[in-house]
């Protein structure tokens, strides 16, 4: 049970969002924005990972290097997420902003940063 806590943690991050785009999509007056209506299915593919690594192979998901791109990987799953909804909100109220791309290139480069930082421990 408690190898599957990091994966409960992300269930409820999913659940969250997805009933908070329910909500906001409620009351947007029939409008609606792809980015906010799929921004769940990212946390859903981190739950889906973390369960088949710790139910496959959970002696990778104990080790150091697994658990140090692990951690770079969820601040790059946490930055595509508020850009998601971000966007989201944006794209509903009618706006928009050139500085979400932002958040997508720091993804990147925490996801390069975790690579760079897994192969650099080995």
């Amino acid at each position: 049970m408690a190898k599957y806590q990091t994966a409960f943690k992300w269930l409820g991050v999913t659940g969250f969002i997805f009933v908070f785009h329910l909500i906001y999509n409620y009351f947007g007056h029939g409008v609606q924005s792809p980015k906010m209506n799929w921004a769940w299915l990212v946390p859903a593919a981190v739950l889906i990972w973390q369960v088949l690594v710790v139910t496959i192979k959970p002696a990778i998901a104990q080790s150091p290097k697994y658990k140090t791109f692990w951690a770079w990987g969820n601040l790059a799953t946490w930055s595509v997420i508020i850009a998601l909804i971000v966007a989201g909100i944006l794209e509903i109220a009618g706006t928009g902003s050139t500085f979400i791309v932002g958040y997508y290139v720091i993804s990147a480069l925490l996801l390069i940063g975790g690579v760079f930082q897994t192969i650099k421990s080995a």
